[in-house]
């Protein structure tokens, strides 16, 4: 609670995926006084790994890395159903690669060099569309089970039911895929 009595909104976590170091330490700090928890990886390796094993609300993604490029992490995150929204920051700056990273699931594309004011703002924007859609999301519900995406809660024939955060995150996981089976690394 804040001295208003007001609670305080959830701290977002944003995954920055980025090879340049000095363009990551940037990128974090700038991040952190912004009020944001970040997590960064160096190599697209590493950023895979992350991607999957954390539960950020946003990523910051380069394109070309080294070990897997920034293309083929957005496309396995995409092919997982993951829905968390992804800011490409890339050098590569034709109409092409811009299309290319936008149709393979990219919220959005941003080119080397820009400005900080811009990413903070886009960044902004997207977690505020991302919030939105959340809340305006339907509850999931099989058998006598109902899960309040946007709350966090899960009830069983309408009684509560406490879950940890990594439980209700793989409950969700389940629910929003019926019968797809998943292997140990994807969850």
């Amino acid at each position: 609670m804040n001295a208003r009595g007001k609670k305080d909104k959830e701290q977002k976590t944003i995954l920055v995926i980025e090879d340049d170091l000095s363009l990551r330490q940037g990128l974090v700090m700038n991040l952190k006084i912004h009020g944001y928890k970040v997590m960064s990886a160096e190599d697209g390796d590493e950023g895979m790994r992350m991607a999957f094993e954390t539960r950020a609300d946003l990523i910051i993604l380069d394109i070309m890395l080294p070990g897997f490029n920034g293309l083929e992490i957005l496309e396995e995150l995409r092919q997982r159903n993951e829905s968390v929204p992804v800011l490409i920051l890339s050098a590569r700056a034709t109409t092409g690669n811009k299309v290319e990273g936008l149709e393979l699931g990219a919220d959005d594309y941003l080119t080397k060099p820009f400005e900080l004011p811009e990413l903070l703002a886009r960044v902004k924007a997207m977690l505020r569309r991302a919030e939105s859609q959340l809340l305006s999301s339907p509850p999931i519900s099989f058998g006598d089970v109902s899960i309040d995406l946007a709350a966090r809660h899960v009830y069983l024939r309408r009684k509560a039911v406490s879950l940890s955060a990594k439980e209700f995150d793989l409950l969700c996981l389940l629910a929003k895929s019926p019968g797809r089976v998943f292997t140990r690394d994807e969850i």
